[in-house]
């Protein structure tokens, strides 16, 4: 290189620009992004966590809830059939993901508002409302954060942080089923909701703070937002052939630099700042034929995350109640009655001498640990005199665990106290057990998203956590033992959703096609979601109103299909390349061709990068 072009390269502190993936500043990016996730899955999972309470606040019979509870799910989910596909786009279009993630979680916040309001006046409409406003953000959230660790994470520690971000975002989940349920007993259901509207403030302010932290990066070192998403994404897709220039670019004169979407600008004219800029820059707006590009690989991964989600969410949704007939709160053997089948068990109204149960053919004890208390038979009593009473008659022939209401005063202290303390102490225990599988996954999917950034092998992985899934699912349905070995196998399967899944997508697909491809992904996710909570109602009915055998049945056929993908996804991982199996260590420089999708072309960007490179 001549002597000219070497003094062209400037060498001095003050022109050397880091990438953003060697920013200190990505660990905070990363910590705000997993508080917003928190607050939205804390939110997101509430119902699933009170489920008994809130049916007894309802006062609705077991199968009319169960439709209005799993609709609670499936109107979350039914916007985003559509708006994923908008979402992604846009995020892309924007340019700015900590900004849509700001937005994002105003409309969640909106949307929790409006169904803890629906629950203080027990009215499932405006519950319903809620939660279907709740569904426009809630997954595009997830969207935005995926864009804007994809700028801070490319490289070898994409998988890490996609682990970090989803499962440890997962917690608030747990958070909710450890806290929501003694909420509930304590304090009462509506309360258990209204807290949940204070954690997505905390959400909001938190995606704040990140907006505020990543418009003063970009503006520091002068990033353009458009530029560094398109290269760090072509890292994750490239990464492993290590053309780029050690050389990084030097400052832009000022009079070159493009607008930015973190201008100093107002924020109501940032919109207006990046059409300028995209129109100046003549950037590509995604199309709906872009669909067109995606692989094989990219539709088998698409299957797999579909399958895995409409297993363990749906399960998650039901898993409370699912739990409380299977392990916690069975009911008990038809010959444990108490001694005077029409008073009271226990409370104010109870015999003063009690009213105990026994087994009235062998004179035995009821089976106490892990059974509900036996209960009246005829109960005929009216209300004369307590305020505290939500019926005025409490008049029922053969009554059964269906009928306690244990957010009544009657049932509560009156009549059943033993049941319903009973009950509480359940549903409080099955918040902590129904949050093994997201525990799990928590601690698993961090070190194993290192482990496929370092050797690669997702595939292979994905195919066992499909299997344990299965297996764990088979044991729920047809095997009497306790649910936390299986579940304890659902919490590792899932890992592979956050740990392998969800990053993967960005080895097989174009990096300007990255948020249309989730969004896709997330779109057929949804359409899947808004249905399998509706069959789940059905098939609770059909049994009987109850959960077991038949939704297992459906979780592991599902889970079984899983296996199946997961083993046509290693066969044409082999067959195009192997994008899948090798690691971001690996630096395969004669073998850069088999990195690319079939028919893939390089961006524009890339080609100039890479033509700038070889003469520079």
């Amino acid at each position: 290189m001549s002597t000219t072009k070497l003094s062209q390269i400037k060498l001095d502190s003050t022109s050397y620009i880091p990438e953003r993936n060697e920013l200190g500043v990505r660990w905070v990016v990363l910590f705000l992004s997993t508080i917003a996730m928190i607050a939205n899955y804390y939110s997101f999972d509430i119902p699933a966590g009170i489920h008994q309470q809130l049916r007894d606040y309802s006062g609705l019979d077991q199968d009319e809830f169960e439709l209005y509870f799993n609709r609670l799910y499936s109107v979350y989910s039914l916007p985003n059939i559509l708006l994923t596909l908008v979402g992604g786009p846009l995020v892309d279009w924007f340019g700015a993901p900590s900004l849509c993630m700001f937005y994002f979680s105003i409309i969640m916040l909106i949307g929790q508002l409006v169904f803890s309001i629906g629950v203080s006046f027990n009215d499932w409409g405006v519950m319903l409302t809620g939660r279907f406003i709740y569904g426009l953000a809630g997954d595009n959230i997830a969207i935005a954060k995926t864009a804007l660790i994809t700028l801070y994470f490319a490289g070898g520690e994409i998988s890490f942080a996609f682990g970090c971000a989803l499962t440890i975002g997962r917690v608030g989940g747990v958070l909710g089923n450890f806290i929501a349920p003694k909420m509930a007993n304590d304090w009462g259901v509506p309360n258990a909701i209204w807290f949940g509207t204070f954690v997505n403030v905390v959400g909001t302010v938190g995606c704040f703070v990140l907006y505020l932290i990543d418009r003063h990066t970009t503006m520091k070192y002068d990033y353009s937002t458009e530029e560094s998403d398109a290269s760090s994404q072509s890292d994750i897709s490239n990464s492993s052939s290590n053309i780029t220039s050690p050389l990084k670019r030097d400052r832009k004169p000022e009079m070159e630099m493009e607008k930015d979407p973190y201008d100093n600008k107002e924020p109501e004219n940032i919109l207006e700042d990046k059409a300028k800029t995209m129109k100046k820059s003549k950037a590509r707006l995604p199309r709906a034929s872009d669909i067109k590009k995606f692989d094989s690989v990219y539709w088998l991964l698409t299957v797999a995350f579909v399958v895995v989600s409409g297993v363990v969410i749906p399960f998650n949704n039901i898993a409370s109640g699912l739990l409380l007939e299977r392990d916690l709160f069975k009911e008990p053997p038809s010959s444990c009655q108490v001694l005077q089948p029409e008073r009271c068990t226990e409370g104010t109204l109870a015999p003063p001498g009690g009213n105990p149960a026994v087994d009235i053919y062998t004179g035995g004890s009821c089976p106490g640990e892990n059974y509900a208390p036996a209960i009246p038979q005829l109960i005929n009593i009216t209300n004369t005199n307590s305020s505290d009473w939500e019926e005025d008659s409490y008049i029922f022939r053969n009554l059964t665990m269906a009928d306690i209401r244990c957010t009544d005063s009657f049932w509560q202290d009156a009549c059943t106290q033993n049941y319903c303390d009973k009950q509480d102490d359940a549903t409080e225990l099955a918040g902590v057990v129904m949050s093994i599988p997201y525990t799990i996954s928590a601690v698993f999917a961090i070190p194993l998203g290192f482990y496929v950034d370092q050797y690669g092998q997702r595939a292979y992985i994905a195919t066992i956590g499909f299997s344990i899934l299965f297996v764990s699912h088979v044991i729920l349905a047809h095997v009497d033992i306790s649910a936390i070995l299986p579940l304890i196998g659902q919490g590792i399967a899932h890992s592979c959703y956050g740990g392998i899944l969800w990053p993967s997508l960005q080895l097989v697909v174009d990096p300007a096609l990255l948020g249309t491809a989730y969004g896709v992904m997330l779109s057929i996710q949804n359409g899947f979601l808004s249905l399998i909570p509706l069959f789940v109602a059905f098939l609770y009915q059909e049994g009987n109103s109850q959960y077991i055998p038949n939704t297992e049945i459906l979780f592991y056929s599902l889970a079984g299909a899983g296996v199946v993908t997961g083993i046509l996804l290693i066969i044409e991982d082999r067959r195009t390349g192997r994008r899948l199996h090798r690691s971001h260590k690996r630096n395969p420089d004669t073998d850069f061709v088999a990195s690319l999708m079939p028919g893939e072309k390089l961006t524009d960007e890339t080609v100039e990068d890479y033509i700038g490179d070889a003469f520079t």
